[in-house]
C-alpha cells in the first residue's frame, strides 16, 4: 500500500492519469505509482485503491523515467509524450497514461 513504500523526491512526473482504454485512474507521487480505483486485472489481480503498482521511479532521461513494476516483477519504463501523456511499458505491455490534472 502507498504508505508502507517510502516516498523519494517530487518529479515532473507526479501527478493523477487515467489509464487509457481501462478508465482507471493512478496517482504518480515522489517515486511511486499506485490506485486511485479499484478493479481486476487480466481476471488474475485484484487491484486495491492505494495499492502500490511502481515503485522506485526514478528519471533516467530528460521525459524518461524507470521503476519496478509490482504487478509484473519487472522494471517499467515511462515517457512522456510531445502530447503530454505518457507511454509506459512493462512485460512487453504498453500503456498510455493521460493526465488528468
Amino acid at each position: 500500500m502507498s504508505y508502507n513504500v517510502p516516498p523519494t523526491e517530487a518529479m515532473p512526473l507526479d501527478g493523477f492519469y487515467m489509464i487509457a482504454g481501462m478508465d482507471k485512474r493512478i496517482r504518480i507521487e515522489k517515486g511511486r505509482s499506485y490506485a486511485v480505483d479499484s478493479w481486476m486485472y487480466l481476471m488474475l489481480l485484484e487491484i486495491r485503491p492505494n495499492m502500490v503498482l511502481t515503485k522506485d521511479i526514478a528519471p533516467k532521461a530528460p521525459g524518461k523515467y524507470i521503476g519496478y513494476n509490482l504487478t509484473f516483477s519487472k522494471e517499467e519504463s515511462f515517457e512522456v509524450t510531445a502530447a503530454g501523456s505518457v507511454e509506459s511499458q512493462v512485460g512487453g505491455h504498453t500503456f498510455t497514461l493521460i493526465p488528468l490534472q
